[in-house]
């Protein structure tokens, strides 16, 4: 049985880091991608138990790796969780809240991480 993962898609690294320290102590393999490009080979090569996504990135930002995601008949049911600390000044809320199952606003605490979890995986998760 292999180990599930949770991939974490952000294009800052201090951003990757926080979560990275924030998670590491769950049962769940850590695995990161810096735009919504690798973070689609990742998921066409493993597919991870949850993902979480920043909104604005470059190259592929998160919406736009999300309806990838959404066309992807392996991947389109992982649960997706959204984080953005400046998302309304290029998205709309509503297309970012239509198109995942939680929405994280940065910064955010491991209170924040834990509840958001619990609530997509449907199961107590401690952080």
């Amino acid at each position: 049985m292999s180990i599930p993962s949770i991939l974490l898609v952000d294009d800052e690294p201090s951003h990757l880091r926080l979560l990275e320290v924030m998670l590491r102590m769950t049962d769940y393999r850590l695995l990161t991608a810096t735009d919504g490009y690798k973070a689609m080979e990742i998921c066409k090569q493993e597919r991870p138990s949850l993902i979480f996504a920043d909104v604005h990135m470059p190259v592929l930002d998160g919406i736009e790796f999300r309806r990838l995601l959404l066309e992807d008949a392996d991947c389109s049911s992982v649960p997706f969780i959204f984080m953005s600390g400046y998302w309304h000044t290029k998205f709309h809320i509503e297309e970012v809240l239509l198109n995942c199952d939680a929405f994280l606003a940065k910064p955010f605490d491991a209170e924040d991480l834990e509840q958001v979890m619990t609530k997509v995986l449907g199961f107590s998760v401690s952080v």
